[in-house]
């Protein structure tokens, strides 16, 4: 009964490291939302917004429903967060960066806001992809 239980710990084990492997390129891809930090704590949404594909194909999905579009994300950053007191400082927490290829990577964390509204906080998954060798955000699925 021992060694089955070691078995199916094992199997268990091996299946979820094959399921969430790393992405090689973790810490780079993590530099780009930390940079994002940065610029969203110095009140700079249009610097924040270097971390995303400035493409009318950028998807963006919250509780509101998608937008489409670099420009649609951006002008809904700045019509939710009109000054650096709204925007508040941010935090992320990554739990994982996954790879979906050579040059796509799933980035799934929790964020935080603090602003004169008090404490937000949700969860985040991002697909990034590799383009022209920077990583950009594609899809970005925030609660």
């Amino acid at each position: 009964m021992r060694i089955l239980f070691i078995l199916l710990v094992l199997i268990s084990f091996h299946a979820k490291a094959q399921y969430a492997k790393a992405h090689p390129e973790s810490s780079a891809i993590k530099e780009v939302l930390l940079r994002q930090q940065k610029h969203w704590n110095n009140g700079h949404i249009d610097s924040f917004m270097n971390g995303y594909w400035k493409s009318p194909q950028l998807r963006f999905v919250s509780k509101r429903g998608v937008s489409y579009g670099w420009q649609q994300v951006r002008d809904n950053y700045h019509r939710s967060y009109p000054n650096p007191e709204k925007m508040g400082k941010l935090q992320f927490n990554f739990e994982s960066v996954e790879s979906l290829g050579t040059d796509k990577a799933l980035v799934i964390g929790s964020w935080e806001v603090n602003n004169e509204d008090g404490r937000l906080t949700g969860w985040f998954s991002l697909i990034f992809q590799k383009m022209k060798g920077k990583w950009l955000i594609i899809v970005d699925h925030t609660s």
